[in-house]
């Protein structure tokens, strides 16, 4: 759900072969992702983490580890994007909530 999102938001998954514990995604060169990653703390109290070393401020990573079910994850995308339209990413509103949505229905067959 998370790389589904993130991907109709036009944000870059850090790898071709994600890990299931984690989504690593690529934030514009524009955007440093540590402004990300504080306003989702101060505005919602989620907390994601940023990289790390030469990609600290380039990427953001979420986690799926532990129990993340539908709402949390719902809840963690919808908070992120009104994050990132604040920090300058034109998105169509609600883009990654519909294709993280249509993901979940996919998956859950």
């Amino acid at each position: 759900m998370s790389r589904a999102a993130a991907k109709a938001l036009g944000l870059e998954l850090l790898s071709d072969a994600p890990s299931d514990s984690v989504t690593a995604v690529r934030v514009p060169a524009s955007m440093d992702s540590g402004a990300v990653i504080k306003g989702l703390k101060k505005q919602f109290g989620a907390i994601i983490a940023d990289g790390q070393d030469e990609l600290k401020g380039k990427i953001f990573r979420l986690a799926h580890l532990g129990n993340y079910d539908y709402i949390d994850t719902m809840g963690l995308l919808a908070a992120l994007e009104v994050v990132l339209a604040e920090a300058g990413l034109k998105f169509e509103s609600g883009a990654g909530l519909k294709a993280a949505q249509a993901e979940y229905l996919r998956l859950k067959g």
